[in-house]
């Protein structure tokens, strides 16, 4: 049986989008999240619960600021996994993977935007499984 009361984190700026992704994991039965607009609110939800299961990361792009992004959020270890949500130009997919790796970033898989609920279902499913 998943478990579907990991802490999920989703970070993106955009509002309306935050608001798509508490519909999509609501019909998938996932109730512990947060929604964040930016690292800061990613780090207080942290702090707050001490970690998170998964935080999504909308809208990954492979720049300096949103590498520097990951690598403060995962600085203390509190995210078990990560899953980025791209806009990636072709061919950068092995260079995230490759970066994450060297990085010890907990990549736990890169997504196309716009997330479709298979796909997202997909990669909670496989996340709870091995938990």
């Amino acid at each position: 049986m998943p478990n579907s009361n990991g802490k999920i984190i989703v970070l993106c700026c955009h509002s309306g989008v935050l608001l798509n992704y508490s519909v999509l994991l609501g019909r998938l039965q996932r109730y512990n999240v947060s929604l964040c607009s930016s690292v800061d609110e990613v780090m207080c939800s942290l702090k707050k619960v001490g970690g998170a299961d998964f935080l999504i990361f909308d809208e990954f792009k492979f720049s300096k600021d949103n590498r520097m992004d990951v690598f403060r959020m995962n600085a203390e270890g509190k995210i078990k996994r990560f899953l980025f949500i791209e806009s990636l130009f072709p061919g950068a997919r092995a260079s995230v993977n490759g970066w994450a790796k060297s990085n010890n970033i907990p990549l736990q898989h890169i997504i196309k935007n716009p997330i479709s609920m298979p796909e997202l279902k997909a990669c909670l499913d496989l996340i709870s499984h091995k938990e």
